[in-house]
This record gives structure tokens, C-alpha cells and sequence, in this order.
């Protein structure tokens, strides 16, 4: 039997109905973390081996501000056993310009160069990584 709006009580400014809303975290079920006896973390192995994999689209202010966090979860999702830590694409077609040196991570010394290809490149030389 559908659920209907003839029980429900109209509000006079609109002669709609109005609905109660079911608080979305008291309706969803909390879950629950299991510690497998072949990994030492309180991670369930379904978590643990799943590949992370993030998209950093602009490697302006914000986005590489993102980008250069980004290597600290990696290291500890490493030091936690996961297999593979996070892989991260990062995406921005725009150049380094000289007014992008004055608000942004990038000096005079990079200006011509892609900001998405400099930034892979020093975080990946920063933190020894592939």
C-alpha cells in the first residue's frame, strides 16, 4: 500500500502537506570494523586491500594545497599495511605564469611550465616516490 499524503496535516500558507523527515543518521546502520587475524590494523581486509585512488583537478592554490597533503595519507595508509597507499592523478591544463608566482606554491624560476606536470614531479622527488 503506497504511502499517501491525505493523513498528513496541510500548512495554510501553501496548502501543501508537510512530511517529517527521518534524521538521516538515526535511519542508516552504524558500521562495524572487524580486526582480521592476518593484518594488524582495525581495519576489516576489505577495506585494507582496496585501492585508493584520488583526482586533483586544478594545481592552483587550493589544489595543491590538496595535492601536498595527500603524500601524508599515503605514508600512513602504508604504515597501516595497506598494499598499495594512494594513487593520485592530478589534472590541470594551465601553465605557471608570473602572477600565479606571487599567490601560489610556484617560483620565477618555473613560470612556462605545466603546474600539473612541476607538481607531480616535486612531490614525487620531495617524498621518494614513483
Amino acid at each position: 500500500m503506497p504511502l499517501g499524503d491525505e493523513n498528513l496535516p496541510s500548512t495554510p500558507e501553501r496548502g501543501r502537506t508537510q512530511r517529517q523527515l527521518v534524521p538521516f543518521l538515526t535511519s542508516c546502520p552504524r558500521p562495524t570494523l572487524q580486526r582480521d587475524s592476518h593484518v594488524n590494523t582495525p581495519y576489516s581486509s576489505r577495506i585494507a586491500e582496496a585501492q585508493s585512488a584520488y583526482a586533483v583537478v586544478g594545481c592552483g592554490g587550493n589544489g595543491s594545497a590538496i595535492a601536498a597533503g595527500l603524500p601524508y595519507l599515503h605514508q600512513a595508509l602504508l604504515a597501516y599495511g595497506h598494499p598499495e597507499g594512494v594513487h593520485v592523478t592530478l589534472l590541470d591544463p594551465d601553465v605557471i605564469s608570473p602572477t600565479n608566482c606571487v599567490r601560489q606554491p610556484f617560483s620565477q624560476s618555473e613560470i612556462g611550465l605545466y603546474k600539473s606536470v612541476f607538481l607531480a614531479n616535486r612531490l614525487n622527488l620531495f617524498w621518494s616516490l614513483d
